[in-house]
C-alpha cells in the first residue's frame, strides 16, 4: 500500500491533489512521466486521480483530432508511408482513417535471380 502522505511531504507539497495537478496539468506531463516524477507507477497514479476525481486527459496525440479524409482511390494508389508523409500523420492515424476500406493485398517480394553455374565451354 502506498503512503501518499509521505510521498507528498517528501516532494514538498501540502496535499496529494496539488502534487498530482502540478505534475499532470502545470508541467503537462503524461501519466507515465508524472508517475515517474512522483515515484509511483502510472496505474497507481491513475487510480488515485480517479479516487480524488481529478479529470484524466483523453488519450491520443495531436493527430488524433486531425480532420483528414483519404479517398479509396488515394488509399489504393499510395503506400502507407506515402500517405503519412502527405498528411503529416502517423501510420496509426492513416490506418484508423482507412480501416473501413478492404485491406490491400501485399505485393510479393521479388526474388533475386539464382546465380547460374559457370558454363563449361571449352
Amino acid at each position: 500500500m502506498l503512503d501518499w502522505d509521505r510521498i507528498t511531504k517528501n516532494k514538498g507539497f501540502t496535499s496529494i491533489e496539488l502534487m498530482i495537478r502540478y505534475f499532470y496539468y502545470e508541467k503537462n506531463l503524461s501519466l507515465r512521466a508524472s508517475g515517474r516524477e512522483i515515484g509511483v507507477s502510472w496505474v497507481s497514479l491513475k487510480s488515485k486521480m480517479r479516487e480524488l476525481k481529478i479529470p484524466i486527459r483523453p488519450r491520443g496525440g495531436r493527430n488524433n483530432f486531425k480532420d483528414i479524409s483519404i479517398s479509396y482511390r488515394e488509399y489504393l494508389q499510395f503506400s502507407m508511408k506515402e500517405l503519412c508523409k502527405k498528411y503529416k500523420v502517423s501510420t496509426c492515424c492513416i490506418y484508423y482513417r482507412t480501416c473501413h476500406y478492404p485491406r490491400k493485398k501485399r505485393k510479393k517480394a521479388i526474388q533475386p535471380p539464382l546465380a547460374l553455374p559457370p558454363s563449361s565451354s571449352g
